[in-house]
């Protein structure tokens, strides 16, 4: 045990000593003395890139595993959420349970619209165990707890924080970008289509897997230093239970988009990888599918339903995405009364730093 110790200590010794011979070692005559510190520095250290790399290394094994907001773990890298903003919560709060509230007496035949809720954890809660020490994060169970508590009597809850923490060892978020992966999606969706539709989900034998990218380097490894990180693998989940054919449609202000799949794999070579999922998300998302079912689902979402939303598309002949925070969301056509259920699905850190504009919610409940 202490020759392990003792190596250990030998080996980081050398990996401060061998910076700091470079730094110091002479260089030809011949510089100009204009040169800065930062050419000064590029002339002794060739290797600067692979030294800072290796500074980072040590500064991982003496705890400090955050940089620039990201956590740096074994498992990835996961960002930092929270704290939440407790006026901007109470505030969403309410504008869900009036906008819940307004939905029991719709149009002549008082029809009555359920409201499905959901706080979806980040990867910093569910794979807490791979944090650096002393991380100090935002308690997300309990956060999610106490909106539901808040909510209860007005909207119908789906808890998924159970369901990812009893898979966390499996790859149910990505590595370097902050979401969840399509196995993680497809987990979410088997609990909110269990308790929209009262009956249980398909399984994973209802899917076939493609791979369209198996080098996926995300959002997190781009504004993290730390390049020791395995990359992503982007998965597809194609359902073969029955045949469905699908269009996607986008909108945003003075210009539309769609989509004959929910897989549109050409927006990889263009460099959108994320875009594979639906085509990525904009102002309205509506999915179309040809399921014999007469039910439509209006979904209030952030980049979280780029995982889960492809999977309730086989069980909805319409599904609306709203982006509700985008300013230029068009709102013609979108009524919650040509729905049959909606639902709210946010990110933890969403629904903890974002206000949910209450006139927006006003307009589409018809009030």
């Amino acid at each position: 045990m202490m020759r392990g110790r003792g190596l250990r200590i030998i080996v980081l010794a050398l990996l401060l000593l061998v910076p700091l011979f470079l730094l110091l070692r002479p260089v030809p005559d011949g510089r100009s003395a204009g040169e800065g510190l930062e050419g000064y520095v590029r002339a002794r250290m060739p290797l600067s890139g692979t030294f800072g790399q290796i500074q980072l290394n040590l500064l991982l094994l003496g705890g400090q595993g955050e940089q620039h907001g990201v956590f740096i773990s074994s498992a990835g890298l996961m960002k930092r959420i929270g704290p939440a903003d407790d006026d901007i919560v109470a505030a969403n709060i309410g504008a869900v349970r009036d906008f819940a509230g307004s939905l029991t007496e719709i149009g002549d035949d008082f029809r009555s619209i359920p409201v499905f809720f959901s706080i979806l954890p980040s990867s910093a809660a569910i794979l807490q165990q791979n944090l650096p020490p002393f991380s100090n994060t935002i308690n997300q169970r309990q956060f999610i707890v106490d909106v539901y508590g808040a909510l209860s009597g007005h909207v119908t809850a789906i808890g998924v924080y159970e369901t990812l923490l009893s898979r966390r060892q499996q790859y149910i978020y990505y590595r370097t970008q902050d979401n969840f992966t399509s196995l993680g999606g497809f987990y979410i969706s088997s609990q909110m289509l269990t308790r929209m539709l009262g009956s249980p989900a398909p399984t994973l034998a209802a899917y076939d897997f493609t791979y369209p990218k198996s080098n996926f380097y995300g959002e997190l490894y781009q504004i993290s230093p730390y390049r020791g990180i395995a990359p992503d693998t982007l998965t597809l989940f194609h359902y073969n239970s029955f045949d469905r054919q699908y269009v996607v449609t986008h909108s945003v202000p003075g210009a539309q988009q769609m989509f004959h799949t929910l897989f549109p794999e050409h927006l990889i070579d263009l460099g959108r990888p994320m875009d594979v999922f639906l085509g990525g998300l904009s102002s309205i998302t509506n999915i179309y599918s040809t399921t014999p079912y007469q039910r439509n689902l209006l979904v209030f979402g952030d980049h979280t339903a780029l995982a889960y939303a492809p999977f309730l598309a086989n069980h909805y002949r319409l599904i609306t995405i709203v982006d509700i925070f985008d300013p230029g969301t068009g709102l013609a056509g979108v009524r919650a009364e040509n729905y049959n259920q909606v639902l709210f699905a946010y990110g933890a850190e969403t629904f903890m730093t974002r206000e949910i504009p209450a006139e927006t919610l006003r307009i589409i409940a018809g009030n």
